[in-house]
């Protein structure tokens, strides 16, 4: 009975055992600008750079057809609102 208890508590202790809490690192910030002055004699070289691929375009979105009917002629619908004032 006591090596019961005793092999029960062993294999209980990790049970027991606490971690210690991860740190936060600390939050990274972006770098500060950098203010470059230029005098008048100072000459800038370089090339542009460019995406070396073509822009592709997706799917051409879907055309429907429209399911409202759109009438040229109201001149009947005029004359009946016409009669009812």
């Amino acid at each position: 009975m006591v090596r019961r208890l005793v092999v029960v508590l062993l294999l209980a202790a990790p049970v027991f055992a606490q971690t210690k809490p991860k740190e936060n690192p600390a939050p990274t910030q972006p770098p500060k600008a950098q203010n470059l002055i230029f005098g008048e004699s100072d000459v800038i070289e370089g090339t542009l750079d460019q995406p070396d691929l073509g822009v592709t375009y997706g799917r051409p979105p879907p055309k429907f057809n429209s399911m409202i009917q759109v009438r040229m002629n109201f001149d009947d619908k005029l004359r009946d609102s016409v009669g009812k004032m």
